[in-house]
């Protein structure tokens, strides 16, 4: 998925892919939680 090569990695392609990271963990966690809702 991601791993640091030997070259360096610009510190802004760094802060998108955590940007990245961020809002698809921050989706998935509020699917869940409203597919926790529509069950109840």
């Amino acid at each position: 998925m991601f791993f640091v090569s030997a070259r360096p990695v610009p510190p802004r392609y760094l802060f998108y892919y955590n940007i990245c990271t961020t809002s698809m963990f921050i989706r998935i966690s509020y699917s869940q939680t409203t597919k926790k809702r529509a069950s109840l």
